[in-house]
C-alpha cells in the first residue's frame, strides 16, 4: 500500500517537473527565473510547511516518535558522512561528489512528499531530518565546498527553517496552538511546497547536457552509491535491528528517515558549486542524474522494507 502510494506520489511530482522542463522549453519563462521561485520555496513555503507540521497534539507517543526521528536522523547523517569520507580515497571523490553523496534533497521533495504519502501528521519526523541536515549542510558542507574550515556560525542561526524549526518544537511541547485562520493559510502555503519545488527542478532540468551525463562514468558512480548501496545499507539497518521498537509506530517513523536518505542529492549542492567556484555543470547532473532514478530505487527499496 505505502509503495503504490509513493510511485504514485512521485508519478504526481515528475509531472509537475515536466511542467517547469516545457515551460522553459516553450519560452514561457526562462531557467534563471528557476531561482525566484526557489527563494519562494524556501523562505516561505518551506518554513510554513515546517511551522503547520509541529502544530500536532502533544502525546507521550509523538514525544517519543520524534526523538526516535531526530537520533534516527543525527546518526543516518553521521553514518553517511563516514562512510563517504571512508571510501573517498578509493573512489578519489571530489568535493561535488562527497556533498552530493552525503546530503539529500530532504527538504523540498521530502516535506511534501511525506505528506502525500504518509499524512500531514508524520511530517514532524520529517521535519527532523531538514533541522539536522541543515545544521550540517550549512556548517560542514558549505566549508567543504569552499575547500576551508572556516564556518559561517551566522548563517546557522539566521537560517529561516532552522529558526522556524526551533519555534515549532516550542510550540509543539509547549502546546501553543495556532488559531485556524493562521492554519489554514500555513496549509495553504504547505500544500505549494511540492509543486513548486518539482517546478524549479523540472526548468533545471532544462539545461542539462544529457548526453554528457550518460557518458561520464563518475555520474554513474556516485548515483550508484547515492541512491542504492547507500540507502540499501540503511534499510538493511532499520529492518534488521531493534531501533524500530524503541517507539510506537518505530517502523513508520524510520521510514520516514530512509525516505530523506533515499532522496536525489540536494540542488543546493549546485548552488554551492557555482559561487564556490567549482564545476556546476556537474553538479547539476548528478542531481539530475539522482533525481531521474529515484523514481524507480525508492518504491523498490520501500516495498523490500515494508515486506
Amino acid at each position: 500500500m505505502v509503495t503504490t502510494l509513493l510511485l504514485k506520489q512521485l508519478t504526481i511530482f515528475f509531472i509537475y517537473m515536466a511542467a517547469g522542463f516545457m515551460m522553459v522549453k516553450l519560452g514561457i519563462l526562462k531557467g534563471e527565473d528557476s531561482k525566484v521561485l526557489s527563494l519562494l520555496c524556501i523562505y516561505v513555503l518551506l518554513p510554513c510547511a515546517i511551522l503547520k507540521s509541529y502544530q500536532a497534539e502533544y502525546t507521550p507517543e509523538l514525544r517519543d516518535g520524534f526523538m526516535l526521528a531526530m537520533g534516527a536522523a543525527v546518526t543516518a547523517q553521521l553514518v553517511l558522512m563516514a562512510v563517504t569520507y571512508g571510501i573517498s580515497g578509493i573512489c578519489h571523490l571530489d568535493a561535488t561528489e562527497k556533498a552530493s553523496i552525503m546530503y539529500p534533497n530532504s527538504a523540498n521533495l521530502i516535506l511534501p512528499l511525506v505528506a502525500g504519502v504518509l499524512g500531514d501528521h508524520y511530517m514532524i519526523y520529517a521535519s527532523a531530518y531538514s533541522c539536522v541536515q541543515g545544521i550540517f549542510i550549512w556548517t560542514h558542507c558549505t566549508s567543504m565546498m569552499k575547500g576551508s574550515r572556516d564556518m559561517n556560525w551566522k548563517k546557522v542561526f539566521l537560517n529561516i527553517n532552522l529558526i522556524t524549526v526551533v519555534v515549532g518544537i516550542i510550540m509543539f511541547f509547549g502546546q501553543i496552538h495556532l488559531p485556524k485562520l493562521a492554519l489554514d493559510t500555513l496549509g495553504g502555503f504547505s500544500a505549494a511546497l511540492g509543486p513548486i519545488s518539482m517546478i524549479v527542478i523540472g526548468m533545471l532540468l532544462y539545461n542539462v547536457d544529457w548526453k554528457n551525463i550518460f557518458q561520464n562514468v563518475r555520474v554513474h558512480l556516485v548515483v550508484a552509491l547515492k541512491m542504492v548501496i547507500l540507502p540499501l545499507g540503511a534499510a538493511v539497518i532499520f529492518k534488521c535491528t531493534p531501533i524500530r521498537t524503541l517507539a510506537e509506530d518505530g517502523e513508520m517513523i524510520l521510514l520516514v528517515t530512509l525516505f530523506a536518505i533515499m532522496a536525489p542529492s540536494a540542488t543546493l549542492i549546485t548552488q554551492l558549486a557555482q559561487i564556490n567556484d567549482r564545476d556546476e555543470r556537474y553538479a547539476a547532473a548528478i542531481n539530475a542524474m539522482t533525481t531521474v532514478v529515484c523514481i524507480v530505487s525508492m518504491p523498490l527499496l520501500t516495498m523490500w522494507y515494508m515486506k
